[in-house]
């Protein structure tokens, strides 16, 4: 089955206790109950936890949580006054989550909501972490997980929100169709298309690289049966969930209940969903990059082919091509690379050109060579052009692109460079079949070589002079190289280790 379908119900009442007092005080709009969250709750929260399902005859067929089969949030405010006053709602919430986790491959239904309801785009940063981090805290003392996904009051986003749920470890929001601008594809060359007043297509799911380079994932509820279930009667019989309508848990335990029976789709939630049908990008290979890259520090420490193959097993998708494992080895590396990029030393002293500096700079380089590769894009242009901002405190070196051209680029290798500097030292050193050469590797296929008495008797009598190593200046000899190099013939295969060629 390829049809998928995801209900969500977003459950929320503003907090209403007196501030002085902590509780709810009488409200006679709410009569015959005591105040409006008693009575929200007896007819749309309690219901749902246990909603009867008919027959054609109208009989009790059975009783159903459907909160287990729907993808939903409640508001912290809201869960803390019913885990007071309504001791049936309540478990019944706590538990249907617990059940979702065996429905929905062991993700579950219930998602954080931002604190208390607070429009986010009118917060300032600060205030926008703390009611997202609280609505976190929130949700793992009640459901004892952390949450994939987070709802935003009214879904009012802006990018500095979408920010803090991506630094906080949020996976996906859930947005409304007209705030989506613009799409297309991650590949390059790729062209946005407009999808303005609400043509965006709710039934996928969409990357959205955000500018500090992190992503979050964006769902897309379909906005007219929304509205129209919610607020315009789209069911003249009042089956619909909510509060709004009466009678709106049976019609979703039917809805439910018949989908299932049919066959007409498989039911699922946001958090099975996006680990099934991924967004484009680089996620195609790994379940999940983020804990993927904090697992990468087993690969560091064992760069082995066996221990490489245990990392795909554990966090690769199903299936994965050679190329496509070489490509998220690269992708890692790039990560790791532009953390060390940031190593302290680096930022410490005041003078571009030194040391500390430099090495930075070269860390910096190979993730922006890395990022060739894997993407075909070339970022060294504006990176160059960010470095002119940098002057150095010594007049000849100008200033960090100047730096990077003469102190940074001569270090950048590849694998023909890895070559040249092993078909160089093996006139002087003698390597067998199988060798590394600092991280590479390198095996002889054909070996053929041809000696001439005079240059062998130089190799003999100056082997001990000459020793290959790599410096500012480039890679180099640390001596004159011999008069007449030696004729051979070779055909070697060289790779980085930890890469899979």
């Amino acid at each position: 089955m390829d049809r998928y379908i995801c209900i969500h119900g977003h459950f929320y009442q503003p907090p209403r206790e007196n501030p002085w007092l902590e509780e709810i005080e009488l409200q006679d709009s709410a009569y015959p109950y005591h105040d409006w969250n008693e009575r929200i709750s007896a007819e749309c929260y309690a219901p749902n936890g246990a909603a009867r399902q008919l027959d054609a005859a109208n009989r009790i067929q059975n009783i159903v949580n459907n909160y287990a089969k729907i993808s939903f949030n409640f508001g912290p405010t809201l869960l803390s006054w019913m885990e007071r006053h309504d001791a049936e709602a309540y478990p019944a919430i706590r538990e249907a989550d617990r059940l979702s986790q065996e429905n929905f491959s062991g993700h579950g239904s219930a998602i954080a909501q931002v604190y208390n309801h607070t429009i986010m785009p009118l917060a300032n940063r600060r205030d926008k972490y703390t009611q997202a981090h609280w609505g976190i805290k929130d949700f793992q003392k009640r459901f004892g997980r952390f949450p994939e996904g987070l709802w935003l009051p009214e879904t009012a986003v802006d990018l500095e929100t979408l920010e803090v749920l991506a630094e906080l470890g949020m996976k996906f929001t859930i947005l409304a169709p007209r705030q989506a601008s613009r799409i297309k594809k991650t590949m390059k060359g790729s062209r946005w298309h407009e999808v303005g007043d609400g043509r965006i297509d709710p039934t996928r799911v969409y990357l959205c690289v955000l500018p500090s380079g992190k992503t979050i994932n964006l769902f897309f509820y379909d906005g007219p049966i929304s509205q129209e279930l919610a607020f315009a009667g789209l069911l003249k019989n009042g089956e619909t969930y909510g509060h709004h309508h009466r009678h709106g848990d049976m019609a979703l335990a039917y809805c439910l209940h018949f989908m299932a029976a049919n066959n007409l789709a498989r039911i699922t939630n946001y958090g099975e969903y996006l680990e099934n049908i991924r967004p484009p990008a680089w996620w195609k290979f790994l379940k999940n990059p983020w804990e993927a890259r904090n697992d990468y520090i087993e690969v560091i420490l064992d760069r082995s082919a066996e221990n490489v193959e245990r990392f795909f097993e554990k966090h690769a998708h199903q299936g994965l091509a050679h190329e496509e494992k070489q490509k998220s080895l690269k992708l890692l590396e790039m990560q790791r690379h532009a953390m060390l990029m940031y190593t302290s030393c680096g930022w410490f002293f005041d003078e571009i050109s030194g040391i500390e500096t430099t090495q930075v700079l070269q860390y910096a380089a190979r993730a922006i060579q890395l990022a060739e590769e894997v993407s075909g894009l070339s970022l060294e242009g504006d990176f160059l052009r960010a470095l002119e901002n940098a002057p150095s405190n010594i007049a000849e070196h100008g200033n960090g692109a100047k730096i990077y051209e003469k102190f940074v680029k001569p270090a950048r290798l590849d694998l023909l460079r890895v070559g040249a500097h092993y078909a160089i030292s093996s006139l002087f050193e003698e390597y067998p079949p199988d060798t590394g050469i600092y991280c590479y590797a390198a095996h002889n296929e054909l070996y053929e070589k041809k000696r001439s008495g005079e240059i062998e008797a130089f190799r003999r009598q100056n082997a001990s002079r000459f020793r290959y190593h790599s410096g500012r200046d480039g890679d180099q000899l640390c001596d004159a190289a011999p008069r007449r190099p030696q004729r051979q013939r070779r055909r070697q295969k060289f790779h980085r280790r930890s890469s899979i060629q």
